[in-house]
């Protein structure tokens, strides 16, 4: 199918056709010729005509406008186009969402690992300390001790 390009108001008319079985040519009057024709350029819509004038050489007196096949297959690709389009759209919005909670979480996460490494140094301070409260403990145990502590080393050397 080749590309086919419509304004909006060709398309509007385009649609009017497919409402309808056909569309006199007295009721055309209505619409832009320059629509009008460029649906009947694309084989979207074609004329039929009814009657012939005889004394002007059997020109046409009388016709309608129905939609073509192609015009129903125009409309019909279009439509799914929108449709695919609209939910493009929608997978963008919900993927545009995610993305802004996943910003929210990761800034949560660092507040959070912000404040378990504060919690975290402030435990190793304290494992500091207590480590150098036992060492002097055991200082303090070896001095009031010590006699004892040798009289043991005396006996086993």
């Amino acid at each position: 199918m080749p590309d086919i390009f419509l304004s909006q108001e060709s398309y509007d008319i385009l649609q009017q056709f497919n409402a309808h079985s056909s569309i006199p040519d007295e009721s055309l009057r209505k619409y832009p010729e320059s629509c009008i024709q460029q649906l009947c350029d694309y084989g979207l819509i074609e004329s039929h005509i009814k009657d012939y004038d005889e004394s002007n050489h059997f020109s046409p007196v009388y016709s309608d406008y129905a939609i073509t096949e192609l015009g129903k297959g125009y409309l019909l690709g279009r439509k799914n186009d929108e449709e695919f389009l609209a939910s493009v759209k929608s997978m963008s919005e919900s993927a545009s969402k995610q993305a802004l909670h996943a910003e929210e979480i990761a800034a949560s996460a660092k507040k959070h690992s912000e404040t378990a490494e504060y919690v975290a140094h402030k435990a190793d301070i304290k494992g500091w300390i207590a480590i150098f409260i036992s060492f002097a403990a055991l200082g303090i145990e070896i001095i009031a001790n010590l006699d004892k502590i040798l009289f043991i080393l005396k006996l086993v050397i």
